[in-house]
């Protein structure tokens, strides 16, 4: 039995062995399972991004097809009746443009929905097209809620039929950047980001400067557009120029021309010290000045209000003022059409101020010097928001942008489905509340000095426009070329364009 000694003695040491083995499992399991999870949640994510860009392409492919076979099947209607029609139906707009919901087998809800801007404006039509204008068809596939893919297209009532061959994009879009109508779930952790510093809780980014400069240029871009083809005759053949006109001049003008809508210029400084209302909801008014001054002036615009900076002034012309009270609405006008402040310049008052703009505010700075409300749906200031007290600002559909946001007194900002995006620095010097639908994000300092109260994320579901570079949901989509072009006839008409 001698040979069986050496086996007795090593009992202890295989106990010794099964726990060490035991441990290890026990180290390493959970990292498995984790890893796992988190590959499953990615795949689960790329795949949904992908759902709803295969969705918004069939959309787009679908409509531009139809427009392609109007000499086939338009039976004698004219180009907008059919642009109207797509998708059939009995009313004046066809259930193309009526937004669906689809849930698949697997539960997963998607929805597509196609709708018109008007091109120079970026205003969203609530009904079918009554007018040649250039506009912009979106198509937007959004999938459980958070992943969303938006294709815009131009389509101009003054050109051909241009039939474009779809060419994927070469790579994704994988830097940070903004997407305006595109939409990604708002990263764990990430609510409110800066670039240089922060005395508020945050996160740290320094890609963020270019994404939201790169924004806000857009924006401007598209309103100093937008203003020179109001100003251009060929453009606006109906364009009504008004030289040193008082505000009742500018009435009679508007009171004796039967275009729609009315365009009319008012070169100069344009003196407003009484309460007046232009345009009607069926007969808007797009209202140019060179400068605005307002004193205890109470102002309602059916249209758009624009003070327009020339090229030969720049420095002294785009401003608007306002001394004494101020109240300032402007109404959309042609169901959803226009209803726009733009301030090209600044855009500065003294006194208690209430502004009611049902589209966009865009002004290249502005400061409220006595505080007062704010109503809008987006809203852009390029150079410096400036809070001298009191102010209550509600954004309802879209972001609030500036270069930097000084605030002195207290305020309060509710945006409640979009984001705030400041290009350089945000400070306040007392109490200041922020609400967001989306996230926050500084590309320079956050220095609340006193009270504040940030609350993030309140959208449901809590998503944002900021792609962060790596977290991209721009997958490769059709890009159209020129290279194919079909020319309709008769009469010319539509010319889709890939934006």
């Amino acid at each position: 039995m001698k040979f069986l000694i050496p086996l007795q003695s090593e009992r202890g040491n295989v106990l010794t062995y099964v726990l060490l083995i035991l441990l290890v499992l026990m180290i390493v399991t959970p990292v498995i399972l984790a890893s796992s999870s988190t590959n499953q949640l990615a795949n689960s994510q790329t795949d949904y991004e992908k759902k709803a860009t295969d969705l918004a392409v069939s959309g787009m492919e679908s409509f531009i097809t139809y427009l392609k076979s109007y000499d086939t099947y338009a039976n004698g209607m004219d180009r907008r009746t059919y642009f109207n029609m797509y998708g059939g139906g009995s009313g004046t707009q066809g259930l193309g443009w009526v937004a669906r919901n689809i849930t698949t087998p697997e539960g997963i809800v998607t929805t597509y929905e196609q709708y018109v801007e008007v091109a120079a404006t970026n205003t969203r039509i609530n009904g079918p097209v009554t007018s040649d204008n250039v506009y912009n068809v979106f198509f937007k596939a959004t999938v459980n809620n958070a992943h969303s893919k938006l294709i815009k297209f131009q389509i101009s009532a003054f050109n051909a039929i241009v039939v474009t061959t779809p060419t994927p994009s070469p790579t994704p879009n994988t830097s940070t950047h903004i997407e305006p109508g595109q939409t990604v779930p708002i990263p764990a952790g990430v609510g409110v980001l800066y670039g240089n510093s922060s005395n508020v809780n945050a996160g740290k980014n320094t890609t963020l400067s270019p994404a939201i400069t790169s924004y806000m240029s857009s924006i401007k871009s598209s309103v100093s557009s937008a203003i020179d083809d109001y100003l251009n005759v060929t453009k606006t053949p109906g364009l009504i120029t008004c030289t040193s006109c008082s505000i009742s001049q500018v009435k009679s003008s508007i009171n004796a021309s039967s275009a729609n809508p009315i365009v009319i210029y008012v070169p100069g400084t344009l003196n407003v010290s009484s309460t007046e209302t232009l345009g009607s909801s069926t007969q808007p008014v797009i209202l140019i000045a060179d400068n605005y001054s307002f004193n205890n002036a109470n102002l309602e615009v059916y249209g758009s209000l624009i003070a327009n900076q020339t090229a030969s002034n720049p420095s002294t012309t785009g401003k608007i003022t306002g001394n004494n009270q101020l109240d300032i609405t402007i109404k959309s006008g042609n169901g959803g059409t226009y209803g726009n402040l733009w301030s090209e310049s600044s855009f500065i008052t003294g006194t208690q101020t209430t502004l009611k703009i049902d589209n966009n505010i865009y002004a290249g700075s502005m400061t409220l010097s006595n505080g007062g409300n704010v109503t809008t749906k987006q809203m852009t200031i390029d150079d410096t928001f400036k809070i001298e007290t009191q102010t209550t600002l509600n954004i309802s559909n879209g972001n609030l942008a500036s270069g930097n946001i000084y605030v002195k007194n207290n305020a309060e900002f509710n945006v409640s489905s979009g984001d705030i995006f400041v290009s350089g620095d945000f400070t306040s010097g007392t109490q200041i509340n922020l609400t967001t639908g989306g996230i926050i994000a500084v590309a320079g300092k956050i220095d609340f000095a006193n009270n504040k109260t940030i609350t993030t994320g309140t959208s449901n579901p809590p998503v944002t426009s900021l792609q962060l570079s790596g977290t991209s949901s721009a997958t490769p989509t059709p890009t159209p070329t020129s290279s194919s072009a079909v020319t309709a006839t008769p009469p010319p008409d539509w010319n889709p364009i890939r934006k």
